[in-house]
């Protein structure tokens, strides 16, 4: 794919770089051309785009330029003598033998510009300028530009010559790179732009190319000037002070779902089952951690440049996890807006208990809630004030303060943070015990289960003896189960009761699902309450097509108990996990009967 000839993200009227201060008065294209350089040969307009978009660089102070070329002594005197500050670095494309890094000679070439190659690159540097000369193929440029484009300076530039490995001008080959950038030009560099919002590499570029600029032998790419720093994520027990194991890794036993409706969903879950069902959980760790910043998501840095890996709960599928996006498949992360803190806690203890998708029901139950009873092993809960997600709706913070409660907790123990970044002086961290959404620590359903004696008499009076329950969800404005008054008859005749979970109080709903033996109803975070039932609970899932049976078919799994699911049909335009939909009532009404025996 070629790209138009574009000139895009430029002002009108740009101060000439002679204007600029710099203690070169030359131009670049007359500097190259009494360095010998052969890229000026090869196209001086080449040269002449690089230098205007280098005016964004300071030329007073530092910056870094890596340049990988063939002819590296000749092509980096050039930038020593245009930027007299400038640290130069190359590398030798002809064999992929570095200058600045050791590479095996031995070593295949695809394998020395791949994907491992570029991490410990951009682990290395944070270049401001870098130029490539084509000699790489179209996937090597490609695994260049996802790994050192995100760690380039804000303001930076990067260049990517049209020329095949033998030297020859390739620009009317099927090129990636071009391919992702036409994507981006076709959005006009529109930050609301739908492109804008997606969460892999393509929306990083849709968010931070400020320019693209399309010559015959190239193409500019300028980065749009923002604060950036750059983390590497590791693991609490690297970085706390003080760790302690609260909890082991465990495995369990699975239990074998019936799903009807669907057989690619049943061989899908079936397939979870077998690549996923032994893994263990991951051990529950408390540590004791001091300068941190909190981001939103719950994602925890700290003053040396780390990112607790476990405060990476519920993001680990997504490239871009709150203010940071990471690069490539590294551990490496950059931040895509200011992370300077708007709030600071000092002179308490903070735990962090805030986390990605908290502010859904289910993740905040099972994923959170129990982390609070290992703080409470190391640490007297009554000393501590928690930092919970201020963002989540008052409903849901309502609830985390009520669970919170149920371990003698105050409200006036609670910090509510949003997504503006909090310093926090002093701080306790609880890993996680849980890896969404296939594994949950048996431990942490036992903190659950112990919940049950903590509430009130008179509730746990309220939903005494053993019961039969269906959850409705036609009162939340997403993924309605249309036909619900085609079942309900049935499921009524057969001793259910109706209950919409929004409408009750944690504890009503904790007390509900300790006495329900039999639970069905449109698949949803209510179901998360399973946490709370007795063992060998029965439950029939109600959902659309595109729900998978993970998170839920995990929780009976803990419980040893029966998981029956049938699909529907999604209805409506946009048809997704979210969709309204409807089941065979028919089909329902017989499973219904089997399910009860």
């Amino acid at each position: 794919m070629r790209l138009p000839n574009l000139k895009l993200g430029l002002t009108e009227g740009s101060v000439s770089p002679r204007d600029v201060p710099s203690a070169c008065t030359e131009r670049l294209t007359a500097v190259a051309e009494r360095m010998g350089s052969a890229r000026v040969r090869r196209s001086a307009r080449l040269m002449e785009a690089i230098e205007h978009h280098a005016l964004a660089l300071h030329f007073g102070e530092r910056i870094e330029v890596l340049d990988i070329c063939a002819e590296p002594h000749q092509e980096l005197r050039v930038w020593e003598e245009f930027f007299p500050n400038a640290d130069v670095h190359g590398i030798y494309s002809k064999n992929a033998d570095s200058i600045h890094c050791d590479v095996p000679e031995n070593t295949d070439v695809s394998q020395r510009f791949g994907a491992e190659f570029w991490a410990d690159m951009a682990l290395q540097r944070s270049p401001h300028l870098i130029i490539s000369d084509g000699r790489l193929s179209h996937c090597q440029q490609l695994e260049l530009f996802t790994y050192l484009f995100p760690v380039a300076e804000p303001g930076g530039v990067l260049v990517f010559e049209h020329r095949g490995r033998s030297g020859k001008s390739s620009a009317d080959d099927e090129n990636v790179l071009h391919a992702l950038l036409y994507k981006i030009v076709d959005s006009d560099f529109d930050s609301s732009s739908l492109l804008a919002k997606r969460d892999d590499f393509l929306g990083y570029c849709a968010r931070n190319i400020a320019a693209i600029e399309y010559i015959e032998c190239g193409v500019v790419i300028r980065k749009r000037i923002f604060e950036q720093h750059k983390f590497t994520a590791r693991p609490l027990s690297a970085l706390a002070e003080e760790t302690w194991t609260v909890d082991e890794p465990s495995t369990y036993s699975r239990v074998t779902p019936r799903i009807f409706g669907s057989t690619v969903m049943d061989q899908r879950t079936r397939d979870l089952i077998r690549t996923l069902g032994a893994r263990p959980a991951p051990e529950g760790q408390v540590g004791v951690i001091s300068g941190v910043t909190v981001l939103d998501g719950g994602i925890v840095i700290t003053s040396d440049g780390h990112v607790i890996e476990e405060s990476f709960i519920n993001a680990r599928h997504l490239s871009r996890r709150g203010s940071l996006f990471r690069v490539g498949v590294s551990e490496i992360y950059v931040s895509e807006r200011s992370i300077s803190a708007q709030q600071t806690l000092v002179g308490d203890t903070y735990a962090i208990v805030k986390q990605t998708w908290d502010s859904n029901f289910g993740h905040w139950l099972v994923d959170t809630l129990p982390r609070v009873a290992n703080l409470g092993e190391r640490f007297p809960l009554a000393s501590l004030k928690f930092v919970l997600n201020g963002a989540a709706q008052p409903r849901i913070r309502d609830l985390h303060t009520e669970g919170l409660g149920l371990f003698g907790i105050n409200a006036d123990q609670v910090e509510f943070a949003d997504w503006r970044p909090i310093f926090v002086e002093h701080a306790v961290y609880a890993t996680p015990m849980t890896i969404p959404p296939f594994t949950k620590s048996p431990h942490a359903i036992s903190i659950l289960e112990g919940l049950v004696s903590r509430c009130s008499p008179e509730v746990r009076s309220k939903f005494s003896g053993t019961r039969r329950i269906y959850l409705t969800r036609n009162k939340y404005p997403r993924r309605n189960l249309v036909n619900e008054e085609d079942i309900l008859p049935d499921v009524l005749r057969a001793g259910y009761e109706v209950i919409a979970p929004e409408e009750l109080s944690l504890e009503e709903q904790i007390a509900l699902f300790a006495s329900a033996s039999h639970v069905i109803g449109n698949m949803g975070a209510a179901f998360s309450s399973l946490a709370f039932s007795p063992s060998c609970v029965k439950v029939f899932v109600l959902a659309t097509e595109f729900m998978l049976h993970d998170y839920f078919y995990d929780l009976v799994c803990h419980k040893n108990g029966e998981y029956w699911a049938l699909q529907g049909t999604a209805v409506g335009s946009d048809l997704d996990i979210g969709s309204d939909f409807s089941v065979d009532a028919n089909v329902f009404r017989e499973l219904l009967v089997e399910f009860n025996r």
